[in-house]
């Protein structure tokens, strides 16, 4: 099998699956995840240091995809 080429969205979708799982909104099959809201912010601020410090050379698709997943991680916090 052969993966695809990493892209700067895959990190950005591996930082938002740690944050949602900190948030107790990702099911871990065989594991009881604690709830763990400081540690989700923290993901948030890093995945929102990752996008503040994208260059100019990251495809237009690869910046959408990090604020898409930024705005809605920023959704699933507030609403708890």
């Amino acid at each position: 099998m052969s993966l695809p080429k990493p892209e700067l969205g895959d990190l950005g979708e591996f930082i938002a699956a740690l944050a949602l799982g900190a948030m107790g909104k990702m099911e871990v099959p065989g594991e009881q995840v604690p709830v763990d809201l400081e540690r989700a912010r923290w993901f948030i601020d890093l995945l929102d240091i990752l996008h503040n410090s994208l260059s100019e050379d990251v495809p237009a698709e690869q910046r959408a995809r990090i604020e898409q997943l930024l705005t809605q991680l920023r959704l699933a916090s507030v609403r708890g």
